[in-house]
This record gives structure tokens, C-alpha cells and sequence, in this order.
């Protein structure tokens, strides 16, 4: 499978317990991760994208490190369970590590933001 694949299936998912999965570009600020995810209740993390098997490299670890010691949560994945155990683990109560979205509440504003905003 593909990072574009696996990238694609993470903001769908996100998408689906009512958050966000943002693009991030760092102009100037190299090896910064991918995406920043946004769900409900104030929970964030940074997620670094990697094709199956692939790790980090030296300058995406070292930002990895220094976001982790800022007290952010940055994950590392690289296969669709990593997508579903990441998540569980950043909000447990509206995803399992199977991937079945356990609470679909989703404010009126965002529900607002995806009829009308796209």
C-alpha cells in the first residue's frame, strides 16, 4: 500500500469522528511532520506518513523529538492498523483498534463546515 493510499485513509477516518486531518507545510522548517489531527474535545496530534516498512529520516526523528518534548503526541505510521491503534490511543472513545467509529456525534458547526463548506 501507498502513503498517498494510507495518508487518504487516516483523513478519511478523521473526517469520520469529526475532526480534521491538515495538511502541514513548513516552509524553512525541514522534516516536520505531515499532517496535524484535530478531534473533538481539544485532542491533537502531528502524524508523520511513512510507505509500509519505511521509518523516519535523521531530521524527521530529530523534529519528532523535539514536538514530543513540547508535550505533543507525534505518530509514526505506516499501515492502516497504525492509523486505527493511533487514534484509539489520542481518543478512545470514538474509535477502537479495529477501526469501528464508536461515538459519530459531531457538533452543528462542523456539520455546518462539511455541507455547506466544501
Amino acid at each position: 500500500m501507498k502513503e498517498k493510499t494510507l495518508e487518504r485513509k487516516l483523513v478519511e477516518t478523521v473526517r469520520r469522528m469529526g475532526g480534521y486531518a491538515l495538511k502541514l507545510t513548513s516552509p524553512g522548517m525541514a522534516g516536520f511532520p505531515d499532517r496535524l489531527v484535530l478531534l473533538p474535545k481539544g485532542k491533537m496530534a502531528f502524524v508523520e506518513m511513512k510507505a509500509p516498512g519505511q521509518k523516519p529520516r535523521p531530521m524527521q526523528s530529530f523534529r519528532h523529538v523535539s514536538l514530543r518534548c513540547l508535550g505533543y503526541r507525534v505518530y509514526v505510521i505506516d499501515s492502516v492498523q497504525k492509523i486505527y491503534e493511533a487514534l484509539e490511543e489520542l481518543a478512545p472513545e470514538r474509535i477502537n483498534a479495529q477501526g469501528d467509529i464508536l461515538d459519530r456525534k459531531v457538533s452543528p458547526g462542523v456539520q455546518r463546515l462539511y455541507r455547506y463548506g466544501r
